[in-house]
């Protein structure tokens, strides 16, 4: 993925001296290359000089919430554009992480915005330059790029969205609102795998495995 597939114009700014204009060009390459991994593409590979790649679903665990590229923790981006793509999605969050914060907000009741979802919370942690980052996109106009502060937003709108009948219909993997709660909290790795093997037998198989269950933990 370079620039000029993010649709950014001239080269490639120096880190030394163009620190914001770099970490902005940084992001935006970001946010196309998990654009693309949602939306599909096309691609060159053996045999076939014309190859439609496209994810049949996404599996969320754990991941960066300190020192990420980009806009937002990784996982939380990529997470917004599965949905947007309506794609199965499957949320282990008792591990922990940025998959962790995405599974408890969607667990919540609360109304309040939780600080996770905006960017005063990452430019006060540690991650290193993040403030930059953001006076960066500050000092553009009239771009397109996906801006900070707007994508945290738009994230946040769809959690509140997803909450309604725990997060089944927002994640559409072929899995309960009870059975998505467990695989959200669960810290049992092989537990987590079993319910990600129903779903996906669920979408995409035309029988289940005969006396294959999953037991509770």
């Amino acid at each position: 993925m370079l620039a000029k597939d993010a649709e950014l114009k001239g080269p490639i700014p120096d880190e030394k001296r163009e620190l914001r204009r770099y970490l902005v060009f940084q992001a935006a390459v970001l946010s196309r290359m998990r654009r693309f991994l949602a939306e599909g593409f096309r691609c060159s590979i053996p045999r076939e000089a014309n190859c439609e790649v496209r994810p049949a679903a996404f599996v969320f665990m754990a991941g960066k919430t300190t020192g990420f590229l980009g806009i937002m923790p990784g996982i939380m981006e990529e997470f917004l554009y599965a949905t947007q793509q309506r794609l199965p999605i499957y949320l282990v969050g008792g591990i922990g992480g940025a998959a962790g914060v995405i599974a408890h907000a969607l667990m919540s009741d609360s109304g309040a915005r939780n600080p996770a979802f905006t960017t005063a919370f990452y430019a006060k942690g540690p991650t290193p330059n993040y403030g930059k980052l953001l006076e960066g996109f500050r000092a553009l106009k009239g771009n397109k790029l996906s801006r900070p502060t707007e994508t945290f937003t738009e994230l946040w709108e769809v959690i509140q969205d997803g909450r309604s009948d725990g997060g089944s219909k927002l994640l559409r993997n072929g899995l309960t609102s009870e059975e998505n709660r467990e695989l959200m909290t669960t810290t049992d790795t092989m537990f987590a795998v079993q319910l990600i093997w129903k779903g996906l037998s669920s979408l995409f198989l035309e029988t289940a495995v005969p006396g294959q269950t999953t037991k509770k933990k």
